[in-house]
């Protein structure tokens, strides 16, 4: 999630909150949270689940990647989805952002070409 690597490395004190009124003011949008069709994510809690059991919760990005969705369920209604928490976890597992962002995509990827397959193979 390049928000988080930038808001990680740029915080100089200030907290999150103030940090996502000033973005949210400028009608940016913050990649890794809401989802444009469903409320919410159902793939966040079990991820959350296996982030914890794994001992991955502590790191920098997950515990931002916590407050924000914290902060914007609050303030917004809006949560990180699972495209926010994959890519804060795969960055404090050491990936660089675009790296992150590139298995972030692949992510996605695999489900969506096992449908259109499936789809297919109903159609024959």
């Amino acid at each position: 999630m390049r928000f988080l690597d930038v808001e990680t490395a740029n915080r100089d004190g200030r907290n999150v909150e103030s940090l996502l009124r000033e973005v949210l003011a400028t009608g940016e949008r913050i990649p890794g949270v809401g989802r444009p069709v469903l409320r919410g994510d159902e793939r966040v809690p079990p991820m959350l689940e296996a982030i914890r059991r794994h001992g991955r919760d502590e790191g920098a990005s997950v515990a931002l990647a916590i407050e924000v969705d914290r902060v914007l369920t609050r303030e917004k209604g809006l949560q990180v989805n699972s495209a926010g928490l994959c890519g804060a976890v795969t960055h404090d597992i050491g990936f660089s952002s675009d790296a992150a962002a590139a298995f972030c995509l692949i992510y996605f990827l695999v489900p969506v070409l096992a449908n259109v397959m499936a789809r297919g193979r109903a159609r024959e």
